[in-house]
């Protein structure tokens, strides 16, 4: 707890950044010792000014640091510095990696084994399909998925995950006591009891806009490879794919029709080098060459339903990973319309399809 403190302490001094932060603890035997240093022994330490050594000298905010170490032991969360066993190995591996984090749920060694799915937050169907097959497929094979628990391709990345049983980390842009967006807060308490969700920022920090490229890097750093799904060309998920190039993480994505903003950004990547990806497949391959993480040998099957009659099985296996409007049901499972609709009502009943605008229907993950 000494030591958390003062580590803390030296994070809320203004100028004093992650790498600062890191360098400056490498030249103390403990934490405390900053805080007794002279000017001229801080100005010694490389990135150290003047006003910086000064702010730490000087530095009297304790009672601020201590109140916000009681608020997240209160609501349960952890802190884990750079020195911590429990502090994320992926993330120690990374430039300007984060010098404590805030942590509600658990991180474990599975963890280590992770890939970040980002994506609009505007996705249109075919983005959504895909953010939760990827997702739902990775986390059958064990992986744990990251990501950012923003609307659009991120919720439903970390639902599809938790949905098939699988971990989930959600790194977020804003104290861990000021979930954003605000209707994500069952996803948010989903998410901790089946994975973990973090931040480096204090409590009490707001979701301000200039946090997010700074959660981007995390999200990546966690990840052993990154996932765009649909993008724009000015989207915050082309600077998570940035940070995982500069990070030495893969970059993969999926790709999108011509001509649609959505697919502008992933389409991009691709053009500039990033591994095109149809299937998990693809991921896991590429994964398993550099990482040589063992794959379960299992591939995803469909999922195994109880109590269905056989023709509501055969409704089901027709649409699969698809989505088919009631037009292609027919010419599939050749049921006439009416049955066929009432069948589809009582899948929707049991939480087994969900129907889309257009009356197109589609597995509910």
């Amino acid at each position: 707890m000494e030591n958390l403190i003062y580590i803390l302490g030296l994070r809320s001094i203004s100028g004093v950044g992650n790498r600062l932060a890191e360098r400056i603890l490498e030249q103390v035997s403990s934490p405390k010792e900053i805080f007794s240093l002279s000017e001229k022994d801080l100005l010694g330490i490389e990135g150290v000014r003047k006003e910086t050594a000064r702010s730490i000298i000087n530095f009297s905010g304790w009672e601020v640091v201590e109140k916000n170490i009681e608020n997240a032991k209160r609501y349960g969360f952890h802190i884990y510095t750079i020195h911590d066993e429990n502090y994320p190995k992926n993330l120690l591996k990374i430039y300007e990696k984060p010098t404590a984090i805030y942590v509600f749920g658990e991180i474990t060694d599975e963890d280590e084994n992770a890939v970040a799915i980002v994506g609009s937050r505007r996705c249109n169907n075919y983005g959504k399909s895909i953010a939760k097959q990827l997702s739902n497929e990775l986390a059958s094979h064990g992986l744990t998925v990251v990501s950012g628990m923003a609307r659009g391709i991120d919720s439903i990345s970390h639902k599809a995950a938790i949905e098939e049983g699988g971990r989930t980390i959600a790194v977020m842009g804003s104290g861990l006591d000021r979930i954003y967006p605000p209707e994500n807060s069952k996803l948010y308490k989903l998410i901790s009891q089946n994975g973990a969700v973090i931040s480096e920022f204090p409590m009490g920090t707001p979701p301000e806009a200039q946090n997010f490229p700074q959660r981007n890097r995390v999200i990546s750093g966690l990840s052993k490879g990154v996932v765009i799904v649909q993008a724009g060309r000015k989207s915050g998920s082309l600077i998570t794919a940035n940070f995982a190039l500069e990070q030495n993480r893969e970059v993969f994505a999926v790709p999108g029709n011509l001509g649609n903003k959505l697919s502008e950004g992933a389409n991009f990547l691709i053009k500039r080098g990033a591994k095109l990806i149809e299937n998990v497949e693809d991921i896991l391959e590429e994964l398993n060459q550099g990482y040589n993480f063992k794959v379960k040998d299992k591939v995803l099957s469909k999922k195994t339903f109880t109590n269905l009659d056989v023709d509501q099985k055969i409704v089901v296996d027709s649409i699969g990973s698809q989505q088919l409007n009631i037009d292609e049901l027919i010419d599939k499972t050749k049921i006439e319309y009416t049955k066929l609709s009432l069948i589809l009502l009582d899948l929707e009943i049991k939480g087994i399809l969900e129907q889309l605008p257009g009356k197109i229907y589609q597995m509910k993950y």
